[in-house]
């Protein structure tokens, strides 16, 4: 199971094995998956704003397979920058 981080707000993170119980999404349901009504419970975004998030604080996107390190948490107003 992977998790899942929104590129719009940067706060959300779909887990997969956790699925979205506020919006009925049950466990183990794969973000592909997810019906085409369902959006960031944060900011609103569709699914194909998402992008795979790998536990060793790198996020690889399932589009451009381009690794993007950063060595703080991510809160509210971090932004990711591309270099």
């Amino acid at each position: 199971m992977m998790k899942w981080l929104c590129t719009v707000c940067n706060i959300y993170i779909y887990d997969e094995e956790k699925g979205d119980a506020d919006t009925g999404i049950i466990p183990n349901t794969r973000l592909f998956e997810l019906p085409d009504s369902w959006r960031c419970p944060v900011c609103g975004a569709s699914v194909d704003k998402f992008i795979q998030f790998l536990e060793d604080n790198k996020i690889l996107s399932d589009k451009s397979q381009h690794n993007i390190n950063f060595n703080t948490v991510l809160v509210p107003t971090t932004k990711i920058l591309f270099k």
